[in-house]
């Protein structure tokens, strides 16, 4: 079943979605097929009589490119083989012309007929001609996008970086030009240079083709939302917008400044090499196909997974989940791009036990394991995509390959090979809502973290607060990490454990990197108290504004483990201005010295309702003020206004001094139920009017 949709893009290599303007022989012609037809026999006479004419060939790609337009099989003629696209036979005889005139005008239509086929459809002469004309001193600018792309292709490194740059001197297309110089810096290891081309081609946006074309680069990385964002993003907010974003997520992945963007090109790199889609032509011209035809022509019948042999020979449901926004690259790209390399990849052609040839039906399963939890997901080989291989993400599908990967699945698996009675259509509807979730979540979300060889479960917190003597910004930061994942040595007669901690700070208004790495040899808890955990706290100078912030705890052997905030809501400053809520609970046993106030801490993240629970924070103002309210409240939904109906509040008179207040109250979560709540305080004037609000999540347990 081959379905074409969408209009002909040339969006191959790291081409955007749209093309450069086009020469000006194309498209000021008629669309009149039979006219053009004419012409082009009139053309190709031309040549016949004048084969050294220039010229003469120029005007015969001129026709066959408005061909190319008017839709339509070619036909033999001179460099032209009959069934050959319009397109493939206007290139040749561009070239033919440059091969004569390596000056002629022909070198602008060859640039942009280049740029619309794919890479692999572009044969070397292609590249030999561009150079000419280049040499030649021809510099139109589709002259030069095409070759920068193309020789960018072919790895001809040297010639892509001198048409980039002649191309950004003559100041069209910066965009374009700036994105393919990143490209080729991260290719050649340049990341600074690669960093910089990146946001220079954010900052240059003249066009919606330019925000195309760098929006298909974050499509790749970025979540719907996000990409909604870009799209309505005025012009000159770009670039800090493009910075905070790559920032954030290395924040988030707990990496150094510029990695995620770095590990965007070098898996592009590895996508476009071994996950290229090679579609048929009418294909991927019309922009994909909609329709998935499983490569034994079956897939009618995808509940006869519940009871067979072996469930991995049946195939899925003919008709995508996953939908793809590109021509490309393949679904396992896709994933690829998002999520990197699997943690483990597994290929097989499955079969019955009782023998018999191998199932066409091929699959590949590939396990991600991250921060502790498990994503799956699935490809099988389809027709119609050029490849022999397993490339489409599929739901709804079992196999005894599963086995090993995962303990649910295999269950079921073995359930429907052993005949005994049908797997309850139940059973399979769960695998297939499960498996669309995770399609979800793979093509939506993405990672750049370091998966050690052991995850170690990490709790932590960041709090903005001000240092109580001198008043200066200070961020409080708490950790806990499960003791089971933790490695640890005998010391005398206790265990203690070598663990660094790395914390991460991103301020989005000032383009602010902190980080802070500290080395620790703790002493863990003997395992008569009961206690599960390794806490910590520590203050670090605080990041005024910081909008990101992450800890990582590594060991020596390959444990590591991540907490994260990359949304956090910035501090702001003005007259009367309040710290972030720090919530205690005396019982975890973690204390903070602040002045004349010791602290409890929550360390764990949770608080008991049966255990004293304590709230603290600072409210800082320029003058004295009397007469305002402070009001809590307590919402069962832990997102910022998804509810505004609290489940407990409470409001008393308050009164603050000029300078640092410190606020310690205790608060009875007695009466709450269990799970996520959120906390929020108001401060409201005399008038009733709201000052300031603060708010932090809340797990009750």
């Amino acid at each position: 079943m081959l379905l074409p949709i969408g209009p002909a893009h040339g969006e191959w290599g790291t081409l955007a979605t749209t093309l450069p303007t086009s020469p000006s022989c194309v498209g000021t012609s008629t669309h009149d097929r039979a006219k053009l037809l004419r012409e082009e026999e009139l053309a190709s006479w031309a040549v016949r009589d004048h084969p050294d004419s220039a010229a003469a060939w120029h005007a015969l790609a001129c026709v066959r490119a408005n061909l190319e337009l008017a839709g339509g099989i070619g036909r033999e003629g001179p460099v032209m083989t009959a069934g050959d696209a319009w397109n493939f036979g206007a290139i040749k005889a561009a070239v033919r012309a440059i091969r004569i005139d390596a000056r002629s005008p022909a070198s602008e239509l060859l640039g942009w007929l280049a740029l619309e086929e794919r890479p692999d459809d572009v044969e070397e002469e292609v590249l030999v001609a561009l150079r000419h004309a280049v040499e030649a001193g021809s510099s139109s600018p589709n002259l030069l996008t095409g070759c920068a792309q193309v020789a960018l292709e072919r790895g001809d490194g040297a010639l892509s970086r001198r048409c980039l740059r002649l191309g950004l001197a003559s100041g069209h297309d910066s965009t374009f030009h700036l994105l393919r110089l990143a490209r080729l810096a991260y290719r050649e290891g340049d990341t600074h240079s690669g960093y910089d081309a990146f946001l220079l081609a954010a900052e240059t946006l003249d066009s919606p083709r330019d925000r195309e074309e760098i929006g298909w680069h974050l499509q790749w990385f970025m979540s719907p939302t996000e990409l909604a964002a870009w799209i309505k993003l005025p012009v000159k907010d770009a670039r800090a917008w493009v910075r905070d974003h790559l920032a954030s997520r290395d924040i988030r992945d707990g990496r150094a400044p510029g990695t995620r963007l770095q590990e965007h090109f070098g898996r592009l790199e590895y996508v476009l090499t071994h996950f290229r889609l090679r579609l048929p032509r009418v294909a991927w011209k019309a922009g994909g196909i909609v329709g998935a035809t499983p490569e034994t022509g079956g897939g009618e019948e995808p509940d006869a997974v519940r009871q067979t042999c072996e469930p991995g020979t049946i195939p899925a449901r003919p008709y995508r989940f996953y939908s793809r926004w590109q021509g490309a690259i393949d679904d396992r790209g896709v994933i690829w791009m998002r999520f990197g390399a699997p943690d483990e990849r597994v290929a097989v052609a499955p079969q019955c036990p009782q023998g018999g040839p191998p199932s066409p039906n091929l699959r590949e399963a590939w396990v991600y394991r991250l921060d502790g939890n498990q994503m799956l997901l699935q490809f099988e080989n389809e027709r119609f995509d050029g490849s022999a291989e397993a490339t489409r993400l599929v739901t709804g599908v079992l196999g005894s390959y599963l086995c090993g990967i995962d303990a649910w699945r295999c269950g079921l698996t073995m359930r429907s090979a052993s005949g005994a009675a049908p797997l309850p259509q139940e059973q399979l509807q769960r695998v297939i809502v499960s498996d669309a979730e995770l399609v979800k979540i793979g093509t939506t979300k993405d990672d750049n973290s370091v998966r050690g060889a052991k995850p170690i479960r990490v709790v932590a917190d960041l709090r903005r607060l001000w240092e109580p003597r001198s008043g200066l910004p200070i961020s409080l930061v708490t950790w806990a990490a499960r003791l089971d994942d933790v490695a640890s040595e005998s010391e005398g007669t206790s265990r203690t454990a070598a663990i660094t901690v790395t914390v991460r700070r991103w301020a989005r208004a000032t383009g602010e990197w902190h980080d802070t790495t500290l080395d620790r040899r703790l002493t863990l808890p003997d395992t008569a108290s009961g206690k599960r955990f390794l806490t910590g706290a520590f203050v670090l100078p605080g990041v005024e504004d910081a909008t990101a912030w992450s800890v990582v705890l590594e060991q020596s052997d390959r444990r590591s483990g991540r907490a994260w905030d990359d949304e956090v809501t910035p501090q702001g400053g003005g007259a009367l201005a309040v710290s972030d809520l720090v919530l205690g609970s005396p019982r975890q046993g973690l204390r903070w010295d602040a002045g004349p106030e010791t602290i409890p801490l929550a360390p764990l993240g949770t608080v008991n309702r049966s255990a004293p629970a304590t709230l603290f924070y600072q409210v800082r103002s320029d003058r004295a003020m009397s007469g305002t309210t402070t009001r809590i409240s307590i919402y069962r939904d832990q997102k910022q206004g998804a509810s505004r109906k609290p489940v407990l509040q409470v409001s008393s008179g308050s009164s603050f001094s000029a300078g640092l207040n410190p606020v310690l109250r205790e608060i009875d979560f007695g009466r709450l139920d269990q799970g996520r709540h959120r906390i929020e305080i108001e401060i409201l004037a005399p008038n009733g009017r709201v000052l300031l609000t603060r708010s932090a999540p809340l797990v009750l347990e």
